[in-house]
């Protein structure tokens, strides 16, 4: 299941699920349709609505606000805000040019993996 999942996932519904699509493949069915990511999808998180909100704003402020004001900011609110990991890595990524959503997702902060 590591290999599958491609990185350390904290929601047990996977094994289950893992087993659901052994028995399934076994008795040869090619194709399942389930409802598992959809809760990402359609941003029933609050943290995915937040994380758009800040998308809409991303990329224009990461050309016109200089990279030396973005470090300070980001160094100001490391001082600020130290166990706020989540908000930490996105100012992270925005001081640093880097995606809000690497590979289309945000699992786990950097600092947690």
């Amino acid at each position: 299941m590591i290999y599958y999942q491609d990185e350390p996932l904290g929601d047990c519904v996977c094994i289950p699920l893992y087993y659901v699509a052994k028995l399934l493949k076994e008795s040869g069915v090619t194709v399942v349709q389930v409802g598992e990511g959809s809760d990402e999808l359609f941003c029933e998180y609050n943290f995915y609505v937040r994380h758009l909100t800040i998308e809409k704003v991303w990329h224009i402020s990461q050309h016109f606000v200089p990279a030396v004001v973005r470090r300070g900011v980001y160094h100001f609110a490391t001082k600020l805000f130290p166990q706020n990991i989540g908000m930490l890595d996105v100012m992270y990524n925005w001081v640093y040019n880097r995606s809000l959503f690497l590979s289309g997702a945000i699992v786990f902060p950097e600092a947690l993996k």
